[in-house]
């Protein structure tokens, strides 16, 4: 799916979440610049936890579809989550899946408060805590703090 969630495509969040789950196939949610070289972190930390939700999905961040030549490289990507523990679900507006070693965030339409049980690193801010503040149109990893 390129340029996910970009001008041209005009394909948002849930269409690209129901692609995944209903095809059958594996998709790849190509997320960029709209070819203007500012990076959007909000939208690229979306579309990865996006890709996080599926066992069917991966993700790439880019320029655009006028340029795939960069190899940018995000502290997002180092995570070890571990394997899945089962699907993705609901609570209220934001997606969650939780992992071995954590758990992941989308909250695609509107801003959103992450009650977790424990405490949790996010991987974005450094911060720890067992409640996180998550801006729409923002995704973000917890990392389980040992």
């Amino acid at each position: 799916m390129e340029n996910f969630m970009g001008t041209q495509l005009d394909v948002g969040f849930e269409e690209g979440l129901e692609a995944a789950r209903s095809s059958g196939l594996i998709v790849i949610y190509a997320v960029d610049t709209d070819d203007t070289g500012q990076q959007d972190m909000n939208k690229m930390r979306l579309g990865l936890v996006l890709s996080l939700l599926s066992d069917r999905a991966f993700f790439t961040y880019d320029f655009g579809p006028r340029d795939h030549g960069q190899a940018w490289w995000f502290k997002e990507y180092d995570v070890d989550l571990g394997k899945p523990i089962g699907e993705y679900y609901r609570v209220g507006d934001s997606y969650y899946r939780d992992f071995e070693n954590g758990v992941v965030v989308a909250s695609p339409n509107k801003a959103t408060v992450v009650a977790l049980k424990k405490e949790y690193t996010d991987i974005t801010s450094g911060a720890t805590s067992s409640s996180f503040h998550i801006n729409d149109g923002d995704g973000r990893i917890f990392i389980k703090v040992k």
